[in-house]
């Protein structure tokens, strides 16, 4: 049972990580302007969000899910208004001249952008209460192994989902490096278009 429960989590985790939406996006420029750790520090700070929310449904903390719907709209002006100016920094960032230089950015700065990012994401809260409610895992019925087990399922598949991206595209990076200008112009447009979809739907 507990098995079970586990594997499905993972999937769950694995599958609202997975569209490419714009913290996919983000994860992959930061991989590929700032290395593999940043882009695993980014991952991490994603998947620690899902963790939170894992742990709300898990423990059946009906008074936070009522406290981030009644603020999801302030929620995802908060996060659209980041994502623009990180689309608009994306769209406007200056071509390479020469050798690509790899950047270092602070790991705390990355971490707490896309742990915030993701917590401010509204897609990111309809889609855990859709699917913990789809496997009858969210509320007080479940135990706390059965919580443990659920939170870190979710938390395992949404970081291996992320760590997977990280690695694929640094074992590209090279092969990419001309292309960046590109990249990042068509990088910071989607991250636009998402977030002003996301203030549009509030």
């Amino acid at each position: 049972m507990l098995l079970s429960l586990y594997l499905q989590s993972l999937l769950i985790g694995a599958s609202i990580a997975a569209p490419l939406g714009p913290i996919c996006l983000l994860c992959i420029t930061i991989t590929l302007h700032h290395g593999l750790a940043a882009g695993c520090l980014a991952t991490l700070g994603s998947a620690s969000a899902d963790m939170v929310y894992a742990l709300i449904a898990g423990l059946g903390l009906t008074w936070i899910s009522a406290v981030l719907f009644s603020y999801q709209n302030w929620l995802a002006y908060v996060g659209s208004a980041y994502l623009l100016y990180m689309g608009v920094t994306l769209l406007l960032q200056q071509a390479h001249h020469g050798p690509f230089e790899q950047k270092r950015a602070p790991a705390k700065n990355i971490f707490i952008k896309l742990f915030g990012l993701t917590l401010t994401n509204p897609m990111t809260i309809m889609a855990f209460l859709s699917a913990f409610t789809s496997i009858g895992a969210m509320g007080a019925t479940a135990s706390g192994w059965h919580t443990l087990a659920m939170v870190a399922g979710v938390s395992s598949g949404s970081l291996l989902w992320g760590l997977g991206l990280c690695l694929a595209t640094y074992s590209m990076k090279s092969y990419v490096i001309k292309y960046m200008p590109l990249i990042d112009k068509i990088s910071g447009i989607v991250i636009i278009i998402f977030a002003l979809k996301i203030i549009s739907m509030a």
